[in-house]
C-alpha cells in the first residue's frame, strides 16, 4: 500500500476515534452544548522505525448526526486540534 494511504487511513482513524471518544473528550461550552475536540496527526514511521506524530493543521471536520446532517465544523490548528461546539449528547 502506498505511503500516502497509509497516512490518510491514520488520519481518518485518529479523526473517528477523537469522535467516538465524545463522552471522554467532550467538555460543557454551556448548559447545553458540548465541545468535541479533535487532534489530527500525521502518524509516520522514521527510517529508525520511531514514530513521527507531527500535528496537522488546515484540516477541515464536519460533525454530522447519524443521519447525515451537519451539526458542527472546524478546522485544525497548529497543533492539529479543532474544537466543534454541538448541541448535547446524540450519536454523530
Amino acid at each position: 500500500m502506498p505511503s500516502s494511504q497509509r497516512i490518510v487511513r491514520r488520519l481518518t482513524a485518529a479523526v473517528f476515534g477523537s469522535i467516538l471518544g465524545l463522552g471522554l473528550f467532550a467538555s460543557s461550552a454551556s448548559a447545553e452544548d458540548l465541545t468535541i475536540r479533535v487532534q489530527v496527526k500525521e502518524q509516520a514511521r522514521t527510517e529508525t522505525g520511531k514514530a513521527d506524530n507531527k500535528p496537522v493543521a488546515g484540516v477541515s471536520i464536519t460533525v454530522t448526526l447519524a443521519d447525515g446532517t451537519p451539526i458542527g465544523e472546524g478546522v485544525t490548528d497548529a497543533e492539529g486540534i479543532a474544537l466543534i461546539t454541538v448541541p448535547g449528547k446524540d450519536t454523530y
